[in-house]
């Protein structure tokens, strides 16, 4: 099992993708301060979960996922983003495979498929326009 300081590690090696990750689920800096927060907290309160130490960066990016997507649904106030900028962030800048992809949205991996190929298409278009 992971002990605090290594835990502290490795939070701080996925602090930069943890909110990257929650601001283009919330559209707000300061809502993403407070998912990153609050998952961080909620990461440590389930550590024991953690089954497997390579897999922390996933495991760590769904709780961030899931955090953002259960402060939308509390404060409706908030509109959720389009679900390809997150698939966007997380395949481009992350460079996390599809199946990583998959596990942290909670979502099929042909339908991920999917969100990237629009994602390829939504870029051709903007590339065309330049």
């Amino acid at each position: 099992m992971i002990g605090k300081e290594e835990f502290c590690n490795k939070i701080k090696q996925c602090e930069v993708s943890m909110y990257y990750l929650a601001q283009s689920i919330v559209n707000d800096k300061e809502d993403a301060s407070d998912v990153v927060n609050e998952s961080i907290l909620k990461a440590y309160e389930k550590l024991e979960h953690l089954k497997n130490e390579e897999l922390f960066k996933t495991w760590i990016l769904r709780i961030v996922h899931n955090t953002a997507i259960e402060m939308i649904r509390k404060n409706k106030k908030m509109v959720e983003k389009q679900t390809y900028r997150e698939v966007k962030i997380l395949f481009y800048y992350e460079n996390l495979s599809v199946e990583e992809i998959s596990q942290i949205t909670n979502t099929n991996i042909l339908t991920v498929r999917k969100q990237l190929s629009m994602v390829r298409k939504q870029l051709k278009e903007l590339l065309k326009e330049a």
